[in-house]
């Protein structure tokens, strides 16, 4: 996508879409900023990379269920989730309560 359109649908200057396009490229982007992207930009920046991924490995393993393959493989490669449970393995071997467990 071109910075005259990121400009153009957000109503930024072209310098301010050069700066976002750059961002999301990097990977540099806030949670935060998600909501302000054009729909493009925020795929390309959230999933495009992982559900590729997903698609590539349904293509060569061709199961007899293929949305629950492919919901199977993006939740246990969901970057996110990952380090979710790294930081959760933290918390467990340094002694501290698992967050959001419920347990009484």
């Amino acid at each position: 996508m071109s910075a005259a359109k990121v400009a153009a649908a957000t109503g930024t200057t072209l310098e301010q879409a050069k700066a976002a396009l750059d961002a999301v490229a990097k990977g540099d982007v806030p949670d935060a900023g998600l909501d302000a992207l054009p729909a493009r930009a925020y795929f390309d920046s959230t999933v495009s990379a992982l559900l590729l991924d997903g698609l590539t490995a349904l293509a060569k393993e061709r199961p007899p269920d293929p949305v629950d393959f492919l919901a199977y493989f993006l939740l246990q490669n969901n970057p996110r989730r990952v380090a979710d449970r790294g930081e959760k393995a933290k918390a467990v071997s340094a002694g501290k309560p698992k967050s959001g467990t419920g347990s009484s």
